[in-house]
């Protein structure tokens, strides 16, 4: 065999050994991946099947958790004072309290520190339903959102339905909840 040939056979043989080395980490990466990809969905549904790990409170600091609240359906609503479409879907939450109160429970939670001025405009509103403080702003964490206002509909049992952050519609907002009353 001629040097040419020699030199293009090693060649291609340290070619091949990467290809075979690069497609077997690939193949290992990749399994490695979807097993830490389950293992976070697996976390993440024993969070949303059970949602009691955070509390929040009342205006007099009363502490409160999803469990004070089992047996029944939950709206919870996270929300803000400063951003007026938070304002917009609270007094959406407002308009069909009334309503549903019955059948579901609401839990308007304000996720900004609580201070006597929020306390006060909060007040202000004479909303019809009790207005939670999220003091520790854990909620984002444990819900895994980012937008406010976030809506996260819970059935009976505590498994979550659905979750809606940012723009909502009215319509969607009655959907979701003729479903967790049971009303569809």
């Amino acid at each position: 065999m001629s040097k040419k040939s020699i030199g293009f056979l090693v060649f291609a043989i340290i070619f091949l050994v990467l290809a075979i080395g690069i497609f077997a980490y690939s193949k290992i990466s990749n399994n490695n991946s979807n097993e830490n990809i389950a293992n976070t969905n697996t976390t993440n549904s024993a969070k949303e099947n059970k949602p009691e790990g955070f509390v929040f409170y009342d205006e007099n600091g009363n502490e409160f958790s999803i469990s004070n609240f089992e047996g029944t359906p939950i709206a919870l609503v996270f929300w803000s004072s400063d951003t007026d479409y938070s304002f917009e879907v609270v007094e959406m939450i407002e308009k069909v309290y009334n309503e549903y109160k019955s059948d579901v429970t609401f839990l308007i939670i304000n996720t900004e520190e609580k201070s006597a001025n929020i306390v006060d405009t909060i007040a202000n509103c004479n909303y019809s339903f009790q207005v939670y403080y999220d003091t520790q702003n854990l909620a984002s964490e444990y819900y895994n959102y980012s937008k406010l206002p976030t809506l996260i509909f819970l059935e009976a049992d505590g498994t979550k339905s659905n979750q809606i952050e940012g723009e909502i519609t009215e319509d969607s907002l009655l959907a979701n909840l003729d479903i967790i009353a049971g009303n569809y």
